[in-house]
Parts: structure tokens; sequence; C-alpha cells
């Protein structure tokens, strides 16, 4: 934790707050902009604690410098005394926190939340990261694979890999680009293929016949693998926990048997 304090024992008070309850941290007393900017690069800080009213320091210059290092750490002032005036204006221009600097468990629980919090963005940043490079090795399998997938977006065709296309003769995506699915079926086995699609289960269905893009030829196969999207959105979440759950349970996956591919006569 990095302080920006009158004096080093009440840098040394606050630190001792947060251990005494249990969390391990430690901190730095640094005393100009130069020194400040010069310490969050060298070093990784979970929060700026603050006095506003010291006569060297301006807590928008170290939110500008944190911006423009592009530092994700919660700034907290800690003044005298709190003025509404203070506090709107020091949240709007990006401090975290506005908290008398006598308010002692306060001023502890309201640092212990912040760190908390920044952890976890950083965790989330972490987890973006993986989700996009699952995401990024998942087209590649399904482009490169021989086994015709498709993803299946309320009845609607959003992705359809080469084979895919192939099977359904079809001369590139964007001949399968928001046709329903039911389109491509028999009038014989839509009844089938709805009710497979209201099931929120991992299904292997029974034969299905199937028409090609044109219209020309039909065929009939079972699904396998069929993975089925979960009805609804995603309540009462975060932004991460959201977007994992629309990779999950946006699609509906469906992999074609072929080596199960039976030619109509």
């Amino acid at each position: 934790m990095l302080f920006l304090t009158a004096t080093l024992n009440q840098s040394e008070d606050i630190l001792n707050l947060i251990r005494n309850s249990g969390t391990p941290i430690r901190g730095r007393t640094v005393a100009s902009h130069e020194e400040f900017s010069q310490t969050v690069r060298e070093s990784r800080w979970d929060a700026v604690v603050v006095d506003p009213g010291l006569d060297n320091i301006e807590y928008r210059t170290l939110l500008k410098q944190l911006s423009h290092l592009q530092l994700d750490i919660p700034l907290i002032l800690i003044p005298a005394k709190v003025t509404a005036k203070l506090q709107d204006t020091a949240l709007n221009e990006g401090a975290a926190a506005v908290i008398a600097a006598d308010h002692g468990p306060s001023l502890m629980h309201t640092l212990i939340n912040e760190v908390r919090h920044l952890r976890d963005r950083h965790q989330i940043r972490k987890l973006q990261i993986l989700l996009s490079e699952a995401e990024k090795r998942s087209e590649t399998l399904l482009q490169h694979s021989e086994e015709p997938f498709a993803y299946i977006q309320e009845g609607i065709h959003v992705y359809a890999n080469p084979a895919y296309l192939k099977l359904f003769g079809a001369k590139d995506a964007d001949e399968l680009d928001g046709m329903p699915v039911l389109d491509m079926v028999a009038a014989e086995s839509q009844t089938v293929l709805k009710e497979l699609l209201k099931t929120t289960d991992t299904v292997q269905s029974p034969e299905i016949r199937f028409v090609s893009v044109s219209g020309d030829d039909s065929f009939a196969f079972a699904l396998i693998n069929m993975v089925l999207a979960l009805s609804g959105s995603p309540q009462g979440c975060g932004e991460i926990a959201a977007k994992a759950t629309l990779v999950r349970d946006l699609f509906t996956l469906l992999q074609v048997g072929t080596e199960r591919l039976q030619r109509a006569v």
C-alpha cells in the first residue's frame, strides 16, 4: 500500500489497523509526485492512500498519473474532515473513496474491500484472456475438423464449419447465415427436431431426414453429441460471469455423425 501522508506515524497507524485485522500488508510512504510516479512504475501496489491537505501533493495529479500509466490502483483520500463537496468532487474525478483520517475502523474496512475488489478485477482480466484464447482454439479446431459442426441460436444458423457447408451443399457460410435449421429438415422429421431443441440435456437423437441447401438432395442421419443451450439469460451475475455463461448457453452445438450418414436412395 502506497501512502502520501503528513507523517510516517500516520501511515504506520493505518497499516497496523489492517495487520491487526489479520490481513498481511506492506506499505511505503512517498513525498512527491515524481517519487510517486517512479514508485508505481517499479512495484505493484494494491492501493494509494492520500491526505488531500498536503501542500505539495494534488490528488488530481496523482489520478492523472495513474491514468497515464494505465494503472488500475484505487486511490483513497483521508482528509482531516470530510465535506460533501470534497467527497462528490473526488469520487467524480476517480477516487475510490473519501474517509476521514480519524475514522479508523471505516478506513480499515474500506481499504481491505478496495484491495479485494482490485484483486477480483485482476482475476476477471485473467479469465477474459483465458476465455478469448479458448474461443480462438475452439474456432481453429472447428474450422479444421473433418466432422461437420454448426452453431444454432434459437433455431437459426450462426456458424457452420467447412465440413458442414460441404455436407449440405452450401458454397459458403453466407448461404447458411440466418437460415433456420428447420428449413433444412424434411417435413416428417421437423417435429422430432423441435422436441430435441426443447431439452437442456446432452442427447443422441433418433434418425432425422435433412435436405440440402438447394433442396435437390435428401439424406438421413442421427445427430451425435447434441449439446443444447439452456433457456433464459444469466441473472444477478457480474460481467465476466455473464460473458462466460453466454459462451456456454447461447448456442446449440450440432455435431453431425458422418460415419452414420445414410444417403436416401
